[in-house]
């Protein structure tokens, strides 16, 4: 088996999940590059030889990405895999966008802060500005 092109893509959303195995987050890496040259198809001989593992491990990185909605299985005739990444761009900026809000959070509010804790700020800094403009007139 040989991969199509001299890098593989894998999304920060898949890099970043914690709860994913390097072989499963590597499996989808090579699946994307796959898709991306327009092979949907795989047959489970093409998974143990790229992961250079057993089909029980193969087996588990798959059921790994699918659990968490990466990729989408299908099975055609009896071996082979029609494997389709779920990951999108619409995914990604949407961790992107959250991974942002979260640092504007902390910069302004302090690492660790709740709603509450932002409403209770916002009336601190109220009374703050009120007393600055009362002594200043």
């Amino acid at each position: 088996m040989e991969i199509k092109s001299k890098f593989i893509t894998i999304p920060n959303v898949i890099v970043n999940d914690n709860e994913l195995s390097i072989n499963a987050k590597y499996l989808y890496g090579w699946i994307y590059n796959e898709v991306f040259y327009g092979d949907f198809t795989h047959s489970m001989n093409d998974i143990i030889e790229l992961l250079n593992c057993s089909e029980s491990t193969a087996r588990k990185n798959l059921k790994e990405l699918q659990k968490k909605h990466y990729i989408m299985i299908e099975i055609i005739n009896g071996n082979q895999r029609k494997i389709t990444p779920l990951v999108n761009d619409s995914m990604i900026l949407k961790e992107l966008d959250r991974k942002r809000l979260e640092e504007v959070r902390r910069k302004k509010f302090g690492t660790y802060c709740n709603r509450e804790e932002n409403e209770e700020q916002k009336e601190k800094n109220k009374k703050i500005l009120k007393d600055f403009i009362e002594r200043i007139v």
